[in-house]
């Protein structure tokens, strides 16, 4: 392993002087070839030889190969993640490298006596200095830490952690690893050695499980590249920018394969207010209870005044104490891989403490979503329309084709208002401005110079297979998000914000008819506005039968509740489980269905399987889904393909 280690650090520096001295000279190359080839093609107009002919085409695959590189050099570059298709190596690529380095370049900065500092040894001394301040260790105690108030693991939890790393869980964590992010100080990015894997991977596993049996990571390997993000446009001090550290790709992938350990024990260690880094959570969870515990304090004027206090702790990130960590020799792995520590503990960004009066006025925003205390209006999100605005006019869509300007729209542009679309219902003016101008970008058009659109914003918004683009509409979108809000209420019943929300506005019945409330928050109003189209689309998986009423919960694919189907006159007891509607060998007792319901309501029961008492507990399943699990993209799909005239198919002028 030793003799793979030397290898790959040596293979490093040939890579760059091959980088140097052959691949990096791209450009030459291109030129040098299509000049021959533009010389064999004035010579074949003079007479054709099969010679000159072979010569040609071994050239312009050549050529070809020589593009594709220079491409995917560009695209590196650039740092496109939005980009799947459209575009190969244009000036869009060039100008977008340029301005991102003009943008990550610190040209000046404020220092402590207020003054502007061009310098950059000063610039650096001072980083270094401020960040050392900011993250380093207050000494304290460790006579205050509890003994018995932490989550204890059971006996094959802690046989899961410490079982052997195999080679499948190396390779599973190394393929997770986004193939083209920013390397460390190896300059090797994840795609080399997933490309590789075949010469490399066996190399690659036996190093990492020598680092998990306590050999100590090579110093090449444990180099860190610290860089320096802005957390505003225009940054003026070291406050508003966040340090970053850009790992090698093995020293990430130890990381990573500990991380994957630790998620499986995470829920049961990390209690339910913290939200990130968890599986099944979600940062929406804490923007909705932060919603409902604002509007309830609005609410409540009479009795017990309320207070909320928002604080966003700067030195939260990074705070951890080694010399507890140090106490126990099981941490000696963490102790050199410390930036697992991003996985493990909350970052915040600043420490804000007191409001005026005006400032209560305007609860500002939680997580990047504003803090409602009134209803959502168009000046609500006037902050979102101009972010978009903003990235339009940073852009040149002469650079990009069409294609490219789509790919751009679907990936950067739509995303940005599908982020508040998850916690609030945006109002239609904002959705159809933003479409607006989505519109006028993808066509061309700029303030100078206005384009006609060549295909309606209704074609463009169908799915690929109907002739469209599959660009979604921002209205039917945000109710597709609140659809599964809906659906998380009924399935979720555990989460933290379930609890609180089904608490607040008396939630009893698993289903019910009706959520509307007289006094309720925004997003409890949309979810009642929607609640009907939700709940038709809510079935109930049998498994033991136990939570399920036969006659008024629907469970029957495509018929909804029993109770439609029963006769007035029935005497059946309305109430009853379906687990009461078997026989003691376990089947159906279709001769009771029978006598109430009608045969084809009887031959669809009899596809389903009867209830067992080994087959769980009974589960809220999606209708429109083959799964049962609720996607937003599909949901999407799905409801606008009832709005679709099929008739139009057949008498489709091509």
């Amino acid at each position: 392993m030793h003799n793979s280690f030397s290898n790959f650090v040596r293979g490093k520096w040939e890579f760059k002087d091959w980088n140097r001295d052959i691949y990096g000279f791209l450009g030459n190359r291109k030129r040098k070839l299509m000049r021959s080839l533009n010389n064999i093609q004035k010579a074949l107009k003079l007479s054709t030889s099969s010679h000159l002919i072979k010569k040609e085409r071994e050239i312009r695959d050549e050529l070809e190969n020589v593009l594709d590189h220079e491409d995917l050099l560009w695209r590196q570059k650039a740092r496109c993640d939005w980009l799947q298709l459209g575009d190969k190596n244009t000036n869009f690529f060039h100008r977008r490298t340029v301005k991102r380095r003009k943008f990550n370049r610190i040209m000046s900065l404020r220092i402590d006596n207020g003054d502007w500092c061009s310098d950059q040894n000063i610039l650096q001394n001072k980083a270094v200095e401020f960040f050392e301040k900011l993250y380093g260790e207050v000494p304290t105690g460790l006579s205050g830490t509890p003994n018995n108030d932490f989550p204890c693991l059971n006996s094959s939890e802690i046989t899961f952690l410490e079982a052997p790393i195999s080679n499948e869980e190396i390779k599973r964590a190394l393929f997770d690893m986004a193939p083209l992010k920013a390397p460390g100080s190896d300059g090797y990015h994840a795609l080399f050695f997933q490309t590789q894997w075949d010469i490399l991977g066996n190399d690659v596993c036996q190093w990492v499980k020598r680092v998990f049996a306590g050999k100590p990571i090579e110093l090449e390997l444990n180099n860190t590249l610290i860089v320096l993000i802005p957390k505003k446009e225009s940054p003026e001090d070291f406050s508003q920018f966040r340090p970053i550290s850009l790992c090698t790709v093995l020293y990430k992938l130890v990381m990573k394969v500990i991380a994957n350990r630790f998620k499986v024990i995470f829920p049961k260690l990390i209690s339910q207010e913290q939200a990130g880094f968890i599986a099944g959570r979600n940062i929406f969870d804490n923007i909705i209870l932060a919603q409902e515990v604002i509007h309830s304090m609005r609410c409540n004027r009479k009795g017990r005044k309320w207070m909320a206090i928002k604080l966003d702790l700067e030195k939260a990130y990074d705070r951890v104490s080694w010399d507890f960590i140090n106490v126990s020799r099981d941490f000696d792995i963490l102790a050199q891989c410390d930036h697992v520590r991003h996985f493990f503990f909350y970052h915040a960004n600043s420490l804000e403490w007191g409001a005026y009066s005006e400032e209560v006025q305007n609860l500002g925003t939680y997580l990047g979503v504003p803090l409602l205390h009134d209803r959502v209006t168009k000046t609500t999100l006037n902050f979102v329309v101009e972010k978009i605005r903003r990235k339009l006019h940073s852009w040149d869509a002469r650079k990009l084709s069409i294609a490219g300007r789509i790919a751009l729209a679907q990936s950067v542009l739509l995303s940005i208002p599908s982020y508040f679309m998850q916690t609030m219902m945006i109002p239609k003016g904002v959705c159809d401005d933003i479409e607006r101008m989505v519109r006028q970008f993808i066509w061309g058009s700029t303030e100078r110079n206005y384009k006609m659109a060549l295909v309606g914003w209704d074609t463009i918004c169908q799915p690929r297979a109907r002739g469209g683009l599959g660009l979604r509409k921002l209205n039917d979108q945000n109710s597709s998000f609140f659809m599964k809000i809906g659906f998380s209420l009924v399935s979720n019943s555990d989460m933290l914000w379930v609890r609180v929300l089904r608490s607040k506005y008396g939630w009893k019945n698993h289903i019910p008819e009706s959520i509307s409330r007289n006094q309720c928050s925004h997003l409890w109003r949309a979810l009642s506005k929607l609640w009907p189209l939700i709940r038709e689309n809510l079935i109930w998986s049998i498994r033991d039968g136990a939570n399920v009423r036969c006659c008024k919960d629907p469970w029957i694919p495509g018929m909804g509740p029993l109770i439609h189907k029963i006769p007035s006159f029935s005497n059946l007891n309305l109430d009853c489980c379906v687990r009461e509607m078997v026989n003691f060998d376990g089947s159906w007792n279709l001769d009771l269905f029978s006598v109430w319901a009608p045969e084809k309501v009887v031959n669809r029961i009899s596809s389903i399987p009867p209830p067992h008492p080994d087959s769980g507990v009974d589960k809220v399943i999606w209708a429109r889904s083959t799964t049962g699990i609720f996607s937003v993209r599909s949901t999407y799909w799905s409801l606008k393909e009832d709005t679709w005239n099929s008739h139009e198919e057949y008498w489709k002028i091509p």
